[in-house]
């Protein structure tokens, strides 16, 4: 008698398959606002600082909730969690699009950012569905199809804004937004299964005293010394993802004076390239191994805002993007790979909280200290420190997670 046949893309199946058709759909939205959502702040009033100060208050509350969530996906399963959070996340669209100035846009952030919050959740489902020799590239395809709407939405939303202006396109963006991830959530509340009960877990929910509870919400930081050298290896790459993520479209769009259009064709640019590479490109991460893969990755990515500041035309900012987009979808599912290897499934939600919280507190901190620097200095000197923590983390990584390491990586 013949067994069923799974529904597969690119290797997913089950739960794996749902989140990445769900992300799919979620990030069509997140990729129309975010590569002008900093240039839209300032147009409602904001300061440079101030900017970074929006990105501090969403990143600050979606690292407080990344640890607790991973602790209760572990305790009573992954499903419930991520389909309420997704509904709540979804009004978020909504309440930014009635805002009026830069401070009414609070609320609507903080709801917004609970679907950062479930990403660990997230990325847990998929690695509880791929068997060891799968994984390197499971995660790249994951990825790949979660990044599919980075190569068409940002020229989308760019030639929108330009078309009927920057407030009246992200307002329409915005609700665009809103409403693809409604769309996501309803289609995880009926597809995501239920994984099974873990009898060692169940047996843990007598625990009930704060201090209990706090041990076991970062038992993965206090017994994974490999996630620790990790995640401090790692601060760098954070500080330069919250600089770029807060600053790179002002910059292009303020200081060299490129259009709205022209950046949203280049960001579409980078994100197809990167499409069309990360699943080869994972071949490369096998034969480097994980560890290798990271740190490689991440000295390349230290290099690129340096390259972003001397770039002087589309074309630069374009060939550069690319490099960046290389050396990042070469650590990227080496990273997941990793963390999923050196925590065992009953604590592999709290793992990827526990990294989620430390990119979460540090990427947002980042963006007040590169806006004061900006206003201070100079707007170049904001993405050189971020080179320079970049590459200082990158060499720590070196000696502690590769060097002097002498774990394999288990492929």
């Amino acid at each position: 008698m013949g067994t069923k046949q799974e529904r597969q893309i690119l290797g997913l199946r089950r739960n794996a398959l749902t989140i990445s058709i769900t992300e799919f759909i979620a990030g069509m939205g997140i990729f129309l606002t975010t590569p002008f959502w900093s240039v839209y702040v300032l147009s409602l009033g904001a300061s440079v600082t101030m900017v970074g100060v929006l990105g501090t208050i969403s990143g600050l509350f979606t690292a407080a909730l990344m640890c607790p969530v991973g602790l209760l996906s572990d305790r009573i399963g992954r499903k419930k969690p991520v389909v309420i959070a997704g509904f709540i996340a979804s009004l978020g669209p909504f309440l930014q699009f009635l805002a009026s100035d830069w401070v009414q846009l609070i609320p609507g952030i903080i709801l917004a950012s609970l679907f950062q919050v479930m990403g660990p959740v997230r990325q847990s489902i998929v690695a509880d569905e791929l068997r060891p020799e799968e994984r390197i590239t499971g995660f790249a395809a994951f990825f790949t199809i979660i990044m599919l709407p980075s190569a068409c939405m940002p020229l989308v939303s760019g030639y929108i804004m330009d078309q009927i202006g920057l407030s009246n396109g992200m307002r329409l963006c915005l609700i665009l937004s809103g409403i693809l991830m409604l769309v996501a959530s309803i289609i995880r509340a009926k597809f995501l299964k239920q994984e099974k009960k873990d009898p060692h877990l169940a047996a843990e929910k007598g625990r009930t005293s704060l201090k209990a509870g706090i041990k076991e919400m970062f038992e993965p930081l206090l017994v994974l010394r490999d996630l620790r050298i990790l995640i401090a290896g790692s601060v760098g790459v954070m500080f330069i993802f919250g600089i770029l993520q807060s600053y790179s479209s002002v910059y292009v769009v303020d200081v060299l004076n490129i259009s709205k259009t022209d950046w949203g064709l280049i960001s579409t640019i980078v994100g197809f390239s990167s499409v069309c590479i990360r699943i080869p490109i994972s071949k490369l991460t096998i034969k480097l191994g994980n560890r290798k893969a990271i740190v490689l990755s991440n000295f390349g990515r230290s290099i690129y805002p340096i390259a972003f500041v001397y770039a002087q035309n589309f074309l630069n900012l374009t060939l550069f993007g690319i490099g960046y987009t290389i050396a990042f979808n070469i650590g990227s599912p080496a990273y997941q790979v990793l963390i999923t290897e050196l925590a065992p499934a009953r604590m592999r939600g709290r793992a990827y909280g526990v990294f989620g919280m430390m990119w979460g507190a540090m990427a947002p901190l980042s963006t007040p200290i590169g806006g004061a620097i900006w206003e201070t200095w100079s707007p170049q000197w904001a993405f050189f420190l971020a080179s320079l923590s970049g590459l200082l983390s990158s060499i720590f990584l070196y000696f502690f997670l590769w060097k002097f390491n002498k774990k394999s990586d288990a492929i």
